[in-house]
């Protein structure tokens, strides 16, 4: 390239917009521990399916992620809930950090591909969410 060339790009961001998750803990309480739940609400926000703040419980997961700076975390409800439209409900929900993996994508590929797949009579209810705990935000979380 003999000369200079100025290119003008314009970006329309609404397709980065992801469904968040908001969670407060009782007195903006930190998760430490893998054993002992903390006391919250969780509300979605910014999604097709938000929902109300939501009295739960979380504490940590996982064995060498919960010693990872993005922590993972598990969230049980006091009843069966659906979230994002899922017909599935669950006491019980993950949220992965996947510290480890920077595209953020392997967990959620191995996912679709099992929903695609004959013969496997169940996959993991998954979605990507940005996650503010406590007013902080947290990352990208599954």
């Amino acid at each position: 390239m003999t000369s200079d060339l100025e290119l003008a790009a314009r970006f329309d961001y609404d397709f980065l917009e992801i469904p968040a998750i908001v969670i407060n803990t009782e007195n903006a309480q930190a998760i430490t521990s893998k054993e002992d739940y903390v006391q919250g609400d969780l509300s979605v926000q910014n999604s097709d399916f938000d929902m109300d703040a939501t009295s739960m419980k979380i504490k940590g997961r996982g064995n060498s992620t919960w010693g990872m700076p993005k922590k993972p975390y598990k969230v049980k409800f006091d009843k069966k809930q659906s979230m994002f439209g899922s017909s599935y409900k669950a006491k019980t929900w993950t949220l992965l950090a996947n510290y480890s993996d920077k595209s953020l994508s392997r967990n959620y590929i191995a996912y679709e591909m099992s929903k695609q797949m004959d013969g496997i009579a169940f996959s993991s209810a998954h979605i990507f969410v940005d996650l503010y705990l406590n007013g902080e935000y947290e990352g990208v979380y599954l």
